[in-house]
Formats: structure tokens, sequence, C-alpha cells
């Protein structure tokens, strides 16, 4: 059984001491994992510090080149994480694709190349996504939650760049469902990570935000059941060669109350 770990950053500040310790954590662990880094506005900074814009992200550039240098996989995440989470869904396409530019424009200036791969911020959705993804030639995306990798259609809008969805609740979204559950929320989560799929389990978190302790509790847990720890790029070059990927349809699912991700729907060929 496969466990994959992503990893959101998008804030400046978990670019420093977070970063460098999930970097130990995974080292520590042997385990390579999946980063998205988000390059627009952090809306955490004061306001005087926001209007240096990409300039704080460029301070960064040493911290967050160490990610490729441990042998991770480094994709790109929403170019302002906050705003894309509020507006993307119900955004007009041009925004979208104003917002993919210059995501795309300062994440190729940070790291000296085009990205391969992108993870949506809180999992917010537009048809337009998938446009600039296919547009891009993406080897894979990860924006959706769900069960197995798929070929996204959402509207109108079809892509061939698979998604490798997120199978395993974050502790945040765990939370929103059984709120009295922290002090064995990692039981909790352990226990939603021991279903059987095809890719294997995928779980993502967020650098600055998530406990790393609660993290470090659940790959040791992992690791006494035998988990294989693999990347986002290796699942998608196993699918490239002999995996069976489906068309389905992108929807909207409630998570606690009044919380909706984009979630994995019924394949193309079975819709009612």
């Amino acid at each position: 059984m496969r466990i994959t770990l992503s990893i959101m950053i998008n804030t400046v500040s978990a670019c420093g001491d977070p970063l460098t310790q999930i970097l130990e954590l995974l080292r520590s662990y042997e385990i390579s994992a999946t980063f998205f880094v988000s390059t627009g506005t952090d809306h955490a900074l004061p306001w005087t510090r926001r209007l240096a814009g990409r300039g704080e992200i460029r301070r960064q550039a040493e911290s967050l080149k160490a990610i490729a240098a441990a042998g991770h996989d480094v994709g790109m995440s929403s170019h302002d994480p906050q705003m894309w989470s509020n507006k993307a869904a119900h955004a007009d396409a041009s925004w979208i694709r104003e917002q993919w530019n210059r995501g795309v424009s300062e994440w190729s200036e940070l790291f000296g190349e085009q990205p391969q791969m992108h993870a949506a911020a809180n999992y917010q959705l537009h048809p337009e996504l998938f446009a600039c993804e296919q547009d891009a030639g993406l080897k894979f995306a990860s924006d959706t939650r769900g069960q197995t990798p798929f070929y996204p259609v959402m509207m109108d809008v079809e892509s061939t760049v698979v998604q490798l969805p997120v199978t395993v609740a974050s502790p945040e979204e765990m939370m929103r469902v059984k709120p009295n559950c922290l002090a064995h929320l990692h039981e909790e989560l352990f226990d939603a990570s021991l279903k059987l799929l095809p890719q294997g389990q995928h779980w993502r978190i967020v650098a600055g935000r998530d406990d790393l302790e609660l993290v470090e509790k659940l790959i040791v847990m992992w690791r006494g059941t035998s988990k294989e720890f693999i990347s986002l790029s290796q699942i998608a070059a196993i699918y490239s060669v002999d995996g069976e990927v489906r068309q389905h349809q992108v929807g909207w699912q409630e998570i606690g109350t009044g919380h909706y991700v984009a979630a994995q729907s019924l394949p193309l060929d079975e819709e009612l």
C-alpha cells in the first residue's frame, strides 16, 4: 500500500523554520514528497510588506530551491491562495487565466523553469483552470479530492492532464467533521487512510499551519504497517505506462457544514 505526502507552501513565513523542519522530518524517514509553492501575495504579511510582492518571495529562493535539492517534487500552487480560495469558483474565465499566467511567470522566474505540476489552493476550482493546465502541458495536477487518478471534465471543459486527487482529510477538515477528536486526531486520520485504493492514499498538509508532531505520528504509524512512501511524480509515471485512467466529472463535496471542495464525481460513461 502506498502513501503520498504533499505539502503546500502558501506563506512567506512557511519558507523559514516550517519548511526546514519538514525537510528534516522527510530526510530522517527517507521519504520523497511533493511540494506546491505559491508565489503571489502573502496576506499574513503586514500591508507595507505585501506591496513588495515578488520581492518577498525572491528572498526565500534559497530555502525553496532546497526542496528540489533534497530530491522532492516542486510544483506550482495558486498565485494568490487567499484570493483564489475566495473567488475562483465564481470568477470569469479571464480572471482565472490572468491568475494562472501571473503564477506561471513568477514561479518560472523563481525556479528557472516552467512548472510541470499544479495544485489549486483549498480545492477551489473553475473549469478554465483545467484548460490552463491542458494548454501548459502539465505532467499532472492535484486540484481535487477523490479516490483514483482521472481525467477531469467540468461543464464543457475536458483535460487530459491527469488529476491525482487527495484522498485523506486534512487535520483541519477532520476537525470540521469530528470537532471533539483533537486528543486522538492522529488515530482518526490513520483510520481514514486504511482503505485500499489503486494509487494508494494521498495526504496533504499546509506548511506552517499543520502540527509536525501529528505528521510524524502518522508517518510512524504508516511505517509500522509497511506502507511505501511515493511521490506524486512517481504515481504519475506509473499511470502513464500501465494505469487505467478514466474521465470523471468534477463536482463539489461538502466537508463539515457549509465548506465545499472540488471533488471527483462519477465516471463520464456512468452519468445518469
